[in-house]
């Protein structure tokens, strides 16, 4: 890397919820900019019955859109 950061991921398992909240801390003398993405592989029996909220006002991309 070009730079010296610390990352830390909080991974919270609740009934019916995963959180994952990630924080990032720039432990070097020069600012730099990053990007950070996360990729959730889950398991579920049926994918009628999944539900996503709160992307209504982001871009994104159904993978499953595309799948025959």
């Amino acid at each position: 890397w070009f730079c010296n950061f610390e990352l830390l991921l909080r991974i919270s398992l609740n009934p019916g919820k995963l959180t994952l909240i990630p924080r990032v801390r720039n432990t070097d003398n020069k600012a730099f900019s990053f990007m950070f993405a996360l990729r959730n592989y889950l398991s579920v029996s049926d994918i009628s019955e999944v539900h996503i909220e709160g992307l209504e006002t982001l871009d994104y991309f159904d993978n499953l859109m595309h799948k025959k």
